[in-house]
């Protein structure tokens, strides 16, 4: 099986690193800027990777809990984690988001609350980015940072263009008026 999902290759990195089971995962993804997501997710992407035997999981008894999985890699996932370490070819980068759809509905309360957003985010990222002792965890916050800061740009950008849109229409109806 090819890995479906940029969560599978996630998963499977982190399971280079621990065995663990899927709560652990869910930790580990958290406390790390690698990826973000739900639990319900990770669960289902450990499912899928099982089935398709990249990782296989032992039954841990607990003491008045039910059984916990904990997951590691198989000689597959192994395979699978060499092949995709070795990659070069790049996937087209998406360009589209909430932002570019707001643009289009011409919405600036939208770009003013980004704005606000963001500049909350960049503060804290800028304050927190010094602390990082991790050399990958710091390059992915200093790539988080400079979307942030390239998405502020582009909300400015687009509150100039929606202003400009609003007062050509303007002029077009006073002229017809």
């Amino acid at each position: 099986m090819i890995i479906k999902s940029e969560l599978q290759r996630t998963i499977l990195l982190f399971l280079t690193e621990k065995d663990m089971t899927g709560y652990e995962m869910m930790k580990s993804l958290m406390s790390s800027r690698v990826w973000s997501s739900r639990h319900q997710q990770i669960y289902r992407e450990l499912n899928a990777l099982k089935a398709a035997g990249h990782v296989h999981f032992n039954l841990v008894a607990q003491e008045g809990k039910p059984d916990k999985k904990v997951y590691s890699l198989s000689d597959i996932g192994r395979c699978a984690v060499s092949m995709f370490s070795k990659q070069t070819d790049v996937k087209e980068i998406a360009y589209h988001s909430e932002s570019t759809v707001m643009l289009k509905a011409g919405n600036p309360r939208y770009f003013l609350a980004l704005k606000d957003k963001l500049t909350v985010d960049i503060e804290a990222l800028e304050l927190e980015l010094p602390k990082i002792e991790d050399e990958i965890e710091y390059a992915i916050a200093y790539r988080q940072l400079s979307l942030m800061k390239a998405e502020y740009q582009y909300a400015d950008a687009a509150l100039v263009t929606i202003e400009s849109i609003n007062y050509q229409q303007q002029q077009q109806l006073s002229e017809v008026a």
